[in-house]
């Protein structure tokens, strides 16, 4: 499990770096009905066109430097859902990254500064995004990329053979970092998220 769905993640953000802008339009808050077990949906209960983002995210104030990122991740917490944590490194120089258990559930973030790009235009949170809501394959259980809210959002259900890895994606759009979170059921990538919500509080 733990493999195939960091792969997941992996290929959605190599597709991003490749399309570089070229996605459909996404723009607007959305909650796409979910099939499968209540579960799937129960972490995505954003109104359409509320302009916040699901989970509580929005009940904080998200940290945009390394020291701040740096901060939140410290205060991770050691055990989750009885899985033991495991500090990683991240995709790119300066990434933070936390796993639990064998690597199914896992949460990083990333500075965009860090983020090759083709061409010499700067990468924007919300260009950065953009580009992954397009590149992703799986079920789009909810998004809101707006340069005017306070935080923009995927939330994604990716298939890798048989297993669905449940991915959510947020940014301020006009921070420095990006942020996500990938497990193996709505309800691990909630744990993970509230986490992440009680690391920031107590930073």
């Amino acid at each position: 499990m733990r493999f195939r769905l960091m792969l997941v993640l992996l290929l959605v953000v190599g597709a991003a770096c490749g399309n570089n802008g070229a996605s459909e339009d996404t723009s607007g808050a959305s909650i796409a009905p979910t099939t499968g077990p209540t579960d799937a949906v129960a972490t995505t209960t954003v109104d359409e066109g509320d302009g916040w983002a699901p989970w509580g995210l929005e009940a904080v104030v998200m940290p945009d430097s390394a020291a701040a990122v740096e901060a939140v991740f410290a205060r991770l917490p050691s055990e989750l859902a009885g899985l033991t944590r495991k500090d990683v490194q991240g995709r790119v120089e300066g990434a933070l990254g936390v796993e639990y258990g064998d690597g199914s559930r896992a949460i990083r973030g990333t500075p965009l500064a860090a983020i090759p790009t083709q061409g010499d235009d700067e990468l924007t949170p919300l260009a950065w995004l953009e580009t992954m809501a397009g590149a992703m394959e799986g079920e789009v259980e909810g998004s809101l990329l707006e340069p005017n809210a306070p935080l923009v959002w995927i939330a994604s259900a990716e298939q890798a053979d048989d297993e669905t890895a449940y991915i959510a994606v947020w940014c301020v759009p006009s921070g420095s970092w990006y942020f996500d979170a990938v497990a193996e059921s709505a309800v691990a990538r909630l744990e993970l998220i509230e986490a992440f919500i009680a690391a920031v509080k107590s930073a």
